[in-house]
């Protein structure tokens, strides 16, 4: 069997899927609100936001944003879109029937939609992360970039399960999230 085919053709039919059409938009515009967010609060709050609370700021910020809004939403509707679009053009049939076989394609493109998870996440948490420790300078952001890998670490499996449940939701429904 030749893997690389099969990679290939998963990468492609996962890229479609994730970042076809309105998607784009949907995923970006999603992605690009915390940052929006925190530079609007530190904005708002330039002059009241005492230094040594940068890291409350941004422990809420992925609390809040990510582990309960963000991260379940884009997941999830991943998640139903990798498969529901299967169901729905009445491809998965044919997918049942081909050599690769369609648990190894589902796991593949399931590890890819995680992938693009986590390139898209990185950038968002990084940008939120040194907008929050703007103020308190070079030492305390330091200090701190080890919860920044321990939070996209954490997310990224987060987003991993979301999307298996994505998957569940869309063998059940017959239209898509």
């Amino acid at each position: 069997m030749n893997y690389a085919n099969l990679l290939a053709a998963a990468w492609n039919l996962t890229r479609y899927k994730l970042f076809a059409g309105r998607r784009i938009f949907v995923t970006l515009a999603v992605f690009g609100c915390p940052v929006l967010l925190c530079a609007f609060v530190l904005f708002v709050a330039r002059n009241e936001l005492p230094s040594g609370r940068v890291g409350e700021m941004y422990t809420t910020a992925v609390q809040t944003l990510y582990v309960m809004v963000l991260l379940p939403f884009v997941a999830i509707y991943w998640g139903s879109a990798l498969l529901s679009d299967e169901i729905e053009n009445k491809t998965l049939v044919y997918l049942w029937t081909r050599p690769a076989g369609r648990a190894r394609l589902f796991a593949l493109q399931s590890l890819l939609a995680c992938g693009c998870l986590f390139g898209l996440l990185v950038p968002s948490v990084l940008v939120v992360y040194v907008l929050a420790y703007v103020r308190a300078g070079w030492a305390f952001m330091v200090r701190d970039c080890q919860m920044v890998v321990w939070d996209v670490s954490a997310l990224t499996l987060g987003g991993l399960a979301y999307i298996a449940l994505g998957y569940f939701s869309a063998s059940l429904l017959r239209k898509p999230l």
